[in-house]
């Protein structure tokens, strides 16, 4: 993998946490990076980051859990979307896990695998070509992309700039 586009993933990583005050302070450090980034994924995370620096933190905050706390249509487990809570999900969230593993990348016992800023850190982490665990979430992430360009959400762009990344 690219290293431009591990940066890529990294960053969106990170911005697709619950914002906070260490999100704030990461934003100068960002803005450094964002000539490195290829392509259009540069201009959707600028983009998103012109909109952190117009808005205090609380409607950051605010807009987070509307959009994808307190609307399962927009979460951030990937499988979900795909399997619900079918059992199939479990094994989903197990193969992930063992990727992970096998890269000696270990998450919290309380984490599932499938959430969209653990892959992506992985991936921005990792040395081997694993990019290839978003493959089958691309419909997932088109729909959320979708679900986010519909409601006015600024983390739209954050997507589309996973999504330029992946099919590039």
């Amino acid at each position: 993998m690219r290293k431009e586009n591990k940066l890529v993933f990294s960053i969106c990583s990170i911005l697709l946490e619950y914002p906070n005050d260490e999100l704030i302070n990461l934003i100068p450090e960002i803005e450094k990076v964002l000539n490195y980034l290829p392509g259009k994924a540069k201009d959707y995370i600028k983009n998103f980051i012109d909109y952190v620096k117009s808005k205090d933190l609380i409607e950051i905050q605010k807009e987070y859990v509307s959009t994808f706390d307190l609307n399962a249509g927009n979460s951030l487990h990937l499988s979900y979307h795909i399997y619900k809570d079918e059992p199939e999900r479990g094994a989903e969230l197990y193969n992930l896990k063992q990727a992970y593993m096998s890269e000696g990348f270990l998450i919290e016992k309380s984490e599932f695998a499938d959430y969209l800023p653990l892959i992506l850190e992985f991936l921005g982490l990792v040395n081997t070509d694993h990019d290839k665990l978003l493959f089958k979430f691309i419909p997932v992430l088109k729909k959320l992309a979708g679900n986010l360009e519909k409601s006015g959400s600024k983390y739209y762009f954050i997507m589309k700039a996973c999504l330029e990344t992946i099919l590039g």
